[in-house]
């Protein structure tokens, strides 16, 4: 394939250049011949698509002229107009490039060089997905190509054939217009998954969690019910969303106009809820790193040292009322991996302390049924103990069965 020049439609891969430069660099006229001929047998053989991929190839910049563009123009533009309307009754808009699977109307409509219907196809792909960034870019960059002045008389041999275009600055504005309109969208969405009822009601579920679960499994337990009722109550994660919501506002807002204004938008309302949460619920350990993770993503680091710092003191505070595992939990937030070191310790020995009598009771009954049974008795006893411990794995296979719906649950609502 001969090298291309990339300049008007370079979406395409194609040259469809002047045809005179002062450093010549183009096709050579044995090659357009040849993509014209190409073209010629795709055509009478009813294939359509390959016919205007070869006319396209056949109207490359050629040093001191292109001896077939004109002829590859004129046969080019029906065939290109008939595919893009095939593909307009389709629904399909924008697809492939030229030379892809399923090209679109847009990329049929600029191949013949109909720009005026390249341009309509286009912005109404882009109004139906108005979120979609790589068609926002896609319009951006065509549609500042169309603006440049340069644009028609680099395209006469297409508009020879096809009538003549008037660039709509209208069109470009609107392109321009998207980012800020969607970070303003993202911002409204943001705003109303986010609820201080919510945050109240995730609070509380934490707030009645044992301190020392590793100490009180039944309590433990019952935790997890109620965070499994509070799973089924708001069936999503709220503060997740939140956070989508504004990466999808920051990729907007990089790509807008105003950067700046749209940019510090974002990060006002970031720091909006990393500041609620630290002020009103970092006694959750959980809620506290959510204000972290807000801090993070608008890289507010004087806000960040401040959410940590009052995790340390929160960790200082739950060792002081034996709360080891409360507190491993905000060491951790804190960045002090030594303080949780030492408060995990605290909590692995105050569990086996808490479970000491119930070993020690064990132990007392086991020699006591040494001194009172015969030995055939005690075998007795062994083989009830052993389908205790069997049952008491069943238990223990149903908590975790309970554990497994809990998280398919959490899965379903995306809670993961």
């Amino acid at each position: 394939m001969f090298k291309r020049i990339l300049i008007g439609a370079c979406w395409l891969g194609l040259a469809l250049a002047p045809q005179a430069q002062a450093d010549c660099d183009g096709a050579t006229p044995a090659q357009v011949k040849q993509a014209f001929a190409e073209g010629q047998r795709h055509e009478q053989a009813g294939r359509s698509a390959q016919a205007v991929n070869a006319y396209v190839q056949a109207q490359a910049y050629v040093c001191g002229g292109n001896p077939v563009i004109g002829d590859a123009v004129r046969r080019a533009a029906p065939l290109a107009r008939t595919l893009a309307q095939a593909a307009e009754r389709a629904g399909r808009l924008v697809g492939d490039d030229l030379g892809g699977a399923q090209p679109g109307a847009y990329q049929w409509y600029e191949a013949g060089g109909h720009y005026a219907d390249a341009d309509r196809a286009l912005i109404q792909a882009l109004r139906a997905k108005r979120d979609d960034i790589a068609l926002f870019e896609r319009a951006q960059r065509h549609f500042s190509e169309r603006s440049l002045p340069a644009f028609v008389a680099n395209n006469q041999p297409r508009l020879a054939v096809t009538g003549s275009y008037r660039f709509e600055r209208a069109l470009l504005d609107e392109v321009l217009a998207v980012p800020a309109s969607n970070v303003a969208t993202a911002l409204e969405a943001e705003a109303k998954v986010l609820s201080e009822d919510y945050l109240r009601d995730y609070a509380a579920v934490l707030a009645a969690r044992p301190a020392n679960p590793r100490q009180d499994v039944a309590a433990a337990l019952r935790a997890q019910q109620a965070h499994q009722q509070f799973l089924a109550k708001w069936r999503s994660d709220r503060i997740q969303e939140s956070q989508a919501a504004l990466h999808r506002a920051r990729d907007w807002a990089v790509r807008a106009a105003d950067r700046d204004q749209a940019e510090a938008r974002v990060v006002q309302r970031a720091v909006q809820r990393g500041d609620l949460l630290l002020q009103k619920y970092a006694e959750a350990p959980e809620l506290l790193e959510e204000a972290i993770t807000y801090y993070q993503f608008a890289n507010q680091e004087a806000k960040l040292a401040q959410a940590r710092s009052r995790a340390g003191r929160l960790g200082d505070q739950a060792m002081q009322r034996e709360h080891f595992d409360l507190a491993v939990s905000f060491y951790q937030l804190a960045g002090d991996d030594a303080k949780a070191e030492q408060a995990n310790a605290r909590a692995e020995e105050a569990a086996e302390k808490a479970l000491a009598p119930m070993i020690e009771q064990q132990q007392r009954q086991a020699e006591q049924l040494r001194q009172q049974y015969s030995p055939e008795q005690v075998e007795a006893l062994r083989a009830q103990a052993e389908e205790a411990q069997r049952r008491l794995q069943k238990t223990s296979a149903q908590q975790k069965q309970f554990q497994k719906e809990t998280d398919d649950l959490e899965k379903e609502l995306d809670l993961d």
